[in-house]
């Protein structure tokens, strides 16, 4: 049971996850190859907030908010808000990044007949980003009972299942 005289707030905790690796190879003798990757990696994953229990009540004298809940109760569920209720998935967040060079000095082809003499680079930058709310979404669940949702004025359930 949690019951606020003003508004109740859940929203859920976070797992941010950064990974970066780093490679750098070295090849040739009369041609030079040095090549480089760099990997980044950055998520947000949203862990969410979880009610359980027998009997679960959500009551808030004003607004009840709540985005990625895990409310689930073995009889009732009951989520009022005097004012407002608004119950949604919440969002992740990824972005990867690749970078990877190519430094070629000395004497080399570029595939055709002949050769140059001196030093080229090549250079490629790779990147994704996106958000998902399909993984987050909040789930309002009675194993043997009744779920009920009500508010003063406006009630908005998004993103639940």
């Amino acid at each position: 049971m949690a019951i606020a005289e003003n508004d109740l707030v859940l929203n859920g905790a976070k797992e941010s996850r950064d990974f970066e690796e780093f490679h750098k190879t070295k090849s040739g003798s009369v041609a030079k190859v040095t090549k480089t990757s760099l990997d980044q990696q950055q998520s947000v994953t949203q862990v969410g907030t979880q009610v359980s229990g027998k009997d679960v009540v959500l009551s808030a004298g004003h607004d009840m908010k709540a985005k990625g809940i895990q409310a689930i109760a073995d009889n009732n569920l009951h989520i009022q808000g005097g004012h407002d209720v608004d119950i949604a998935a919440d969002t992740n967040h990824f972005k990867n990044k690749r970078v990877e060079t190519k430094k070629t000095r000395g004497v080399f082809t570029d595939g055709g007949i002949g050769f140059t003499v001196g030093s080229k680079s090549e250079k490629h930058d790779y990147e994704t980003e996106g958000w998902t709310q399909s993984d987050a979404r909040s789930t309002l669940g009675s194993m043997n009972g009744n779920i009920r949702v009500s508010a003063g004025n406006h009630t908005n359930v998004l993103g639940t299942d």
